[in-house]
């Protein structure tokens, strides 16, 4: 039995350490990333956790989208994905991530026009490239799920607490065996 205890105490001592070892290292591409921002404040890469089914059944709920700055009008094409902020509908500061559907010349400035795949009308008004964020690049199927889960009670609970408990539990046992020594 103490074996097994024993051997059990280890898995969960290395899943913890395994945890906060993966969390540090998205933490440190995170802050590199931000870092690598240039005057616009627009991040080199930048990963969004979709939370709207207006892009199925390309990105869905959950997807996570991997997105790279786009500096130039020239780097973006009708039916590209771009992720912008809207100054036509109020996401509460969220950025909106849709496809462009059309590409325009106007006031000597390129406008884009937008809508969601899913959506049946394209988006209100059009945005030029101080609004874009970026463009693209990979999606993530579902592992957005992590995300909402690591982030509510219940994933604190088993990812941190419950780890952490089982450490101390486990080194507590290790100090009385000790002391009876």
């Amino acid at each position: 039995m103490k074996k097994i205890l024993s051997i059990i105490s280890k898995v969960i001592l290395y899943l913890f350490i395994t945890i906060i070892v993966g969390t540090i290292l998205l933490l440190s591409i995170f802050l590199a990333t931000n870092l690598l921002t240039k005057s616009n404040n627009k991040p080199l890469i930048s990963i969004y956790t979709i939370i709207s089914p207006s892009m199925e059944p390309v990105i869905k709920i959950y997807d996570c989208i991997i997105v790279t700055r786009v500096n130039d009008d020239l780097e973006l094409k009708e039916n590209d994905i771009i992720t912008f902020y809207s100054d036509y509908v109020d996401s509460d500061g969220y950025t909106i991530t849709h496809r462009v559907i059309k590409k325009y010349e106007e006031d000597g400035k390129t406008h884009y026009i937008t809508k969601g795949d899913n959506n049946l009308n394209q988006d209100e008004g059009s945005i030029t490239i101080d609004n874009i964020v970026g463009k693209t690049v990979m999606i993530i199927p579902q592992i957005g799920r992590f995300e909402f889960f690591f982030t509510s009670i219940y994933g604190w609970l088993i990812i941190v607490c419950i780890p952490l408990v089982g450490f101390i539990i486990y080194h507590l046992f290790r100090l009385i065996r000790l002391l009876r020594k």
